[in-house]
């Protein structure tokens, strides 16, 4: 929900400044969120592939 969120923005119908204001944080949260999801997982396979490196120069 936070990659979908954070590409096409809040998907409710805008009424007023508050409702315009409410959906630009939801989707600034989700962006925030999407990129932590992404580091993470990023940082995950650098460590799987250096202890492979690892492994392949024990050998």
């Amino acid at each position: 929900m936070d990659k979908s969120t954070c590409l096409q923005g809040a998907t409710r119908i805008m009424r007023d400044l508050a409702d315009h204001i409410n959906g630009v944080s939801e989707r600034l949260a989700a962006c925030v969120n999407y990129i932590n999801d992404r580091e993470v997982e990023n940082h995950n396979n650098q460590q799987e592939l250096l202890r492979e490196l690892a492994e392949l120069e024990r050998r």
